[in-house]
């Protein structure tokens, strides 16, 4: 099947999946047969392309976001951790808005990794932002 034709290809039960949804078998079928390097670089890919017309599948790639970010801190990669979540918190700023719950979320959840790594200051400002955007 041609690249283009993937995009518009149903199955059975006349829905089109999703490419979080193909990322995110890709992804599992490259870490299942021991390919942990190519499923990160992927994951990482897949996280770069989240756009507005994704926003449906954003629980996938929050789980793809989870995922890259357990390999980082396994790693103890602060600067990727950190980047990470500035990527999630501005595309969701752009794709919901401020003020909307997946984008507060994004900024609690990145919040939360900050204070359980005591790197209050940065927490502290992260949630001060949050309040005015909020309010």
């Amino acid at each position: 099947m041609s690249p283009r034709r993937a995009d518009t290809h149903t199955g059975s039960a006349g829905q089109c999946a999703s490419r979080y949804t193909i990322y995110s078998r890709y992804v599992s079928l490259l870490e299942s047969s021991r390919q942990a390097a190519r499923a990160s670089c992927m994951r990482v890919e897949a996280i770069e392309k989240f756009e507005e017309a994704d926003r449906a599948d954003h629980s996938l790639f929050l789980r793809l976001v989870h995922d890259q970010l357990a390999i980082y801190r396994e790693q103890r990669n602060d600067a990727a951790i950190d980047e990470l979540h500035c990527t999630v918190v501005s595309k969701f700023r752009r794709i919901f808005r401020h003020g909307n719950w997946n984008t507060v979320t994004a900024m609690h959840e990145y919040g939360q990794m900050l204070c359980g790594e005591k790197r209050y200051e940065q927490a502290e400002a992260l949630y001060r932002t949050l309040v005015d955007e909020v309010d």
